[in-house]
């Protein structure tokens, strides 16, 4: 403040009586253009009044009878997709193969048995 008293007494107080008699004072304020221009944007956003008159619109709010799921059993349609005859060549095989494996099992123990007695 010493240095513009250094200038001129009389033009440093005329400057102030200037500043402090400003209308206007926005133009001098550094980052307001920004903040009106998110003012305006916030302003003008209709987001949330769409949201919620959309939501407004939902059966959830209208309250008629709102059901999330309705399920009929009687209409359901039941499709069985077993393979019988896969089931069936299957059980044949390992029949088969179990049965082999009893009757190697067998012969070796009367194999065995035989060679034992004599």
């Amino acid at each position: 403040m010493k240095q513009f008293y250094l200038r001129g007494y009389e033009a440093i107080e005329k400057e102030i009586e200037l500043i402090e008699a400003r209308e206007n004072k926005k133009a001098f304020v550094s980052g307001l253009l920004g903040l009106e221009q998110k003012r305006r944007e916030l302003e003008q956003d209709k987001t949330l009044e769409r949201a919620e008159t959309l939501f407004a619109d939902t059966p959830v709010m209208r309250g008629d009878n709102f059901s999330a799921v309705v399920m009929t059993v009687a209409a359901t349609e039941f499709e069985s997709k077993s393979k019988r005859m896969l089931m069936l060549a299957m059980a044949v095989v390992l029949g088969g193969m179990v049965g082999t494996v009893y009757v190697l099992i067998a012969n070796a123990m009367r194999k065995r048995n035989e060679k034992a007695a004599v």
